[in-house]
């Protein structure tokens, strides 16, 4: 599970709103939704903390499990690598 989908099933098992999980962390509605559909991930180790604090978990409870996967990896390689093919074609245009 990624970090994103374990801070959902926190708040949908509390019943927490989006709002008040930002709220009790300090950081915008915006953010949290970015946080949980994994396109950022919290920038200050402080964040982790207040969430761990606010969801009585471990830190280690937000360590992606396929984060260390080889196929996860070889998968956010290959990503990559297509999209800077995209942008090699669009610099030679």
């Amino acid at each position: 599970m990624t970090f994103g989908e374990k801070l959902q099933k926190l708040i949908d098992a509390r019943g927490y709103t989006i709002t008040y999980v930002a709220d009790c962390i300090g950081i915008s509605d915006r953010s949290l939704r970015n946080w949980i559909h994994s396109k950022m991930r919290p920038q200050k180790p402080e964040y982790i903390g207040k969430l761990c604090e606010l969801f009585r978990v471990s830190e280690n409870y937000f360590i992606d499990d396929d984060e260390f996967d080889p196929v996860h990896i070889l998968n956010k390689v290959k990503n990559i690598e297509n999209r800077l093919s995209v942008l090699e074609k669009k610099i030679k245009k």
